[in-house]
């Protein structure tokens, strides 16, 4: 298997990664330790806040190397390079040493938001330090294990966003690979909806490596036409995969915080999100397109969610599938369904 998450008896959680993903990560920062070195030589008046390895770390620095390969535009490569050189020792230090900061950059939104909402930088969070999470993380560290920590430490920082129309909504989040490490959510709630956040994009990141090493189906990111048990929009069959992934792997560690006793508010969420992971997986066994690859992501999310699931009642459980199937069966009619041709004359 490239990448997995998964339980233990224990309550911990196991990751698992191949050295080909791994490669495939050293190569992304060998390339951004590059760029930083040719940069830092022909900007010898600046300061840079670390060492070449260090900054190639930085998802500012990532948002450099997506200008040079034409991904973003030379207003925002210009705000990135202001970014990243107005560092402080301080801040470039978390970073270097792995430790996931809060960074309210608009420079890391998104170029584009698929889901059609519009973000903006949370006001509230205007004062907040970079180690604002620090014990939040800590907590959920000392439940789920180290493994917990090397699968999360993919994210560098986090922005804390507000979705407009939407206040105090529970779950929002996102990432790009333009600024890979870089994370945005709305400020979460509890614990639970930090561990669920930040496990969920993570787990979008690894995914991305992972096709950088195999396709997970042809036409991985083309035609919209399958439906998503999290949208209501249509979504690409690789939309569908990254789904049932990265909640698989959100349900291991919702798993986790509910076996430790002290986060039993998490059981309906963990029920919920596993339960459409199902369906997306059904979803994906619809298409005939997929890889081998694309094939055993979805085969060990179903794994790791049977794991995730022993405890769960079996009457909680059917009353959540039959909730999301008949959701899932109204998107696919709809998908399915063509409008009837107007008569002539």
């Amino acid at each position: 298997m490239l990448i997995g998450l998964y339980a233990r008896p224990d309550g911990t959680v196991e990751m698992t990664c191949s050295p080909a993903v791994h490669a495939r990560l050293k190569h992304r920062m060998d390339s951004v330790q590059s760029l930083i070195a040719s940069l830092r030589s022909k900007i010898l008046e600046q300061r840079f806040p670390a060492a070449d390895w260090a900054m190639a770390r930085f998802p500012t620095a990532h948002g450099l190397a997506a200008f040079s390969a034409g991904y973003i535009n030379a207003e925002r490569a210009g705000a990135l390079l202001s970014e990243l050189l107005s560092t402080d020792a301080q801040f470039a230090e978390r970073i270097s040493s792995n430790q996931i900061s809060l960074l309210q950059s608009r420079a890391l939104l998104p170029t584009a938001e698929t889901r059609g909402a519009i973000i903006v930088l949370d006001p509230s969070a205007e004062d907040y330090a970079p180690d604002f999470l620090d014990a939040a993380l800590a907590r959920i560290a000392a439940l789920t294990g180290e493994d917990w920590q090397a699968f999360v430490s993919i994210v560098r920082t986090v922005t804390f966003v507000a979705v407009e129309g939407r206040p105090r909504i529970p779950y929002f989040s996102g990432s790009t690979t333009d600024f890979w490490g870089s994370i945005h959510m709305v400020e979460p709630l509890s614990d639970e909806a930090l561990a669920e956040s930040i496990t969920h994009e993570a787990a979008h990141l690894w995914l991305n490596l992972v096709e950088e090493v195999s396709p997970l189906c042809s036409d991985p990111w083309g035609a919209a036409e399958w439906a998503s048990p999290w949208r209501d929009d249509p979504r690409p069959l690789a939309g569908i995969i990254h789904g049932v992934f990265v909640f698989s792997c959100a349900s291991v560690v919702l798993a986790s915080l509910v076996r430790s006793g002290a986060h039993s508010a998490s059981l309906a969420r963990l029920v919920r999100i596993a339960t459409q992971v199902e369906a997306g997986a059904e979803e994906c066994g619809r298409s005939e397109s997929l890889t081998e690859v694309g094939r055993a992501i979805v085969r060990n999310s179903l794994a790791r969610l049977a794991n995730a699931l022993i405890g769960v009642n079996e009457n909680t459980l059917n009353s959540a599938r039959q909730a999301v199937r008949t959701e899932q069966l109204r998107k696919i009619e709809r998908l399915t369904c063509k409008p009837e041709r107007a008569p002539h004359g």
